[in-house]
């Protein structure tokens, strides 16, 4: 028997609830709504994120957006690798550990890079140190 032959699933894909789904996901949003998710603690996350990028390291906005859209992706996927290393390879305590110590490392790293000191005077510095720690440090940790 099918996993999703069930009465559950019987009943939850009847035409007249898959047609308020697409009815759902088909109108445009309110501007309240629009609103609401510009305000939203999520989205204010990743305007901040593209401000540093953009008024302290000297991206355009389009390559803020890209940095942040990669970044974004790249927590997306590494999830995957790990729980994968921590089943084969390694166990889940070992690499609940290292990856706690490395996401550290990471903020550490990303701290120094946001340094005013080291935004003023080492600007190409600041930038790589910035893109290794998001990438290597905190998204490989998280």
């Amino acid at each position: 028997m099918p996993v999703n032959s069930g009465s559950v699933a019987q009943a939850c894909l009847t035409d007249s609830n898959i047609k308020d789904m697409q009815t759902l996901f088909t109108l445009p949003l309110t501007t309240a709504q629009v609103n609401a998710f510009n305000k939203s603690p999520k989205c204010q996350g990743c305007q901040g994120f593209k401000n540093f990028m953009q008024d302290r390291l000297g991206y355009s906005q389009i390559g803020a957006s890209s940095v942040r859209s990669a970044y974004t992706a790249f927590c997306d996927i590494v999830p995957l690798l790990t729980a994968y290393i921590a089943d084969e390879h390694v166990g889940r305590f070992k690499l609940v550990s290292f990856s706690g110590v490395w996401y550290v490392v990471g903020i550490t790293l990303l701290t120094f890079a946001a340094h005013p000191y080291i935004l003023e005077h080492h600007l190409n510095l600041a930038n790589v140190c910035f893109l290794i720690s998001i990438f290597v440090g905190i998204a490989v940790g998280n």
